[in-house]
């Protein structure tokens, strides 16, 4: 009769290597930990940078209507200038 050991070591699965479940721990709260503390943070920094570039693009347009107004309004026509000649009106 056959041994049953000898059975059980030609049918044996060869095993995965066990792992270190507090490296691993550590590696999932070095990465997850920032990306938490960092959450709470992203919208209201979302906003921000959104708000900043309503203001700066409304800026950058009241800005350009000054420029535009003042250079109209102080510009001296030159002659045979077709826009300021007052006999095309």
């Amino acid at each position: 009769m056959e041994d049953i050991n000898d059975k059980n070591e030609l049918n044996e699965v060869p095993s995965v290597p066990p792992v270190d479940t507090g490296a691993l721990f550590k590696k999932v709260v070095s990465v997850a930990g920032p990306a938490l503390l960092i959450t709470p943070l992203a919208m209201p920094f979302i906003h921000g940078l959104s708000g900043i570039a309503v203001l700066g693009a409304g800026a950058l347009l009241a800005g350009t209507t000054v420029v535009k107004t003042v250079t109209a309004l102080t510009r001296h026509p030159k002659p045979g200038d077709i826009e300021n000649d007052p006999d095309m009106f």
